[in-house]
């Protein structure tokens, strides 16, 4: 019931959209642990995140009608385009529709959705969603020059703005707008921490403590370093499918749908 009344709240357009029969369902995901070493090959690692994932969604490669990949700096830090013909080629999957997404931070976000409309709308039945990234080969200031380009590179990025120092401004902007505690950015952190030390797939798995985030060095006022997300390479995908019999190939009594997905962009400039 609550489910309806939410979409009652919809444009008309979005809620017949909403209601489709037609379901979009995770069959199998991979994932390359994060890490930061300098042979990371983005062609090897994606193609591992993607092979990983059709092996536990039980599907063959053939049976894949579409690649999507999303990725930002790769053009800018590794002289490659096209990645997502690179991995598909080093994945096996040959002849079949193939487009990289750049969305900044939320690229892989930007590619599932693709992957997640172009079922949605009946022209695939099963697509791989896939996302790569590798910072860590080169030295920090050029990597940090690499997100800048995420910015209003001509007012910010372009006279020396980071996302750090952007980041700050937006979280001193936040503490004095809404009045809030400087430690009551704590949750954010030592939940990610929390989950990191169990995931088999983390870089840093280690806990923290309320003293260790408030003594953590302040790298950009107001910003800590345990605000900071560190730079890492990795990779991870996903196989997207309407068909229900492939949902749940292995037979483990469950099928996870995709219950729906939206999208929208704020202002570019933080200033």
């Amino acid at each position: 019931q609550k489910l309806e009344a939410m979409r009652a709240c919809l444009p008309k357009h979005v809620r017949a959209f909403s209601t489709s029969a037609r379901k979009v369902y995770i069959a199998g995901h991979g994932v390359v642990p994060v890490s930061r070493k300098k042979e990371f090959s983005m062609r090897h690692s994606g193609a591992t995140a993607i092979s990983r994932a059709l092996e536990d969604a039980g599907v063959q490669a053939n049976a894949v009608q579409a690649l999507y990949v999303g990725n930002m700096m790769s053009g800018m830090l590794s002289n490659q385009q096209n990645v997502s013909v690179l991995l598909a080629t080093q994945a096996g999957l040959d002849g079949i529709e193939t487009v990289t997404l750049e969305g900044c931070c939320g690229s892989g976000g930007s590619a599932l959705r693709v992957g997640y409309m172009s079922i949605m709308s009946g022209i695939y039945d099963t697509v791989v969603v896939a996302g790569v990234e590798a910072m860590t080969h080169l030295e920090t200031d050029v990597v940090t020059k690499g997100l800048a380009t995420a910015s209003d590179w001509e007012r910010e990025g372009g006279k020396g703005a980071t996302f750090v120092s952007l980041n700050g401004t937006l979280m001193q902007k936040y503490l004095d707008t809404y009045k809030v505690d400087r430690e009551s950015f704590l949750p954010f952190a030592a939940v990610a921490h929390q989950n990191a030390s169990t995931s088999p797939h983390a870089l840093l798995k280690k806990t923290i403590t309320a003293e260790d985030y408030k003594n953590s060095k302040v790298i950009n006022p107001p910003v800590r370093l345990l605000d900071a997300s560190p730079m890492c390479d990795g990779a991870a995908a996903v196989v997207l499918t309407s068909d229900p019999g492939l949902a749940d190939a292995h037979g483990r009594g469950m099928r996870v749908v995709v219950a729906g997905s939206g999208a929208a962009s704020d202002r570019l400039e933080v200033a």
